[in-house]
């Protein structure tokens, strides 16, 4: 019950930041004011990280449901899950700031890119096992 209310509560939260995205985007300009701008990345940030999240989690569970094995969302690490969504809206955001700021170049995005690959391997590897 705890996952499926977990997928719930991502599901809800994601429509509601892509519905106030929605609501910046047609209702705002986002160069008015640097409080439209913080609140347009910050929507945009938590309807991507919601939809990666989403779509990590199904991918793992179509993969094992592939496997045959019996109960697929409980073999489904939902942290691991949230968190490469978070890193991997954190890289999109990072990247259009930089745009938006001028100052994007290839190695900025691969300096961005190669900092939060490393964080995920260490967590990766200092994950206590089950």
């Amino acid at each position: 019950m705890e996952r499926r209310f977990f997928l719930f509560c991502l599901t809800f939260s994601t429509a509601l930041a892509a519905i106030a995205l929605g609501l910046i985007l047609f209702n705002f300009s986002p160069s008015s004011t640097n409080l439209i701008l913080f609140l347009f990345y910050l929507t945009l940030f938590l309807t991507v990280e919601g939809v990666f999240s989403l779509v990590n989690v199904f991918s793992r569970y179509f993969f094992k449901k592939r496997k045959k094995i019996a109960h697929p969302f409980s073999e489904i690490n939902f942290n691991q899950c949230f968190r490469q969504g978070i890193f991997l809206s954190l890289i999109l955001i990072l990247i259009l700031l930089f745009n938006d700021l001028k100052i994007l170049r290839w190695w900025n995005a691969l300096i961005v890119i190669g900092v939060i690959l490393g964080i995920e391997i260490y967590l990766i590897k200092n994950q206590k096992p089950k």
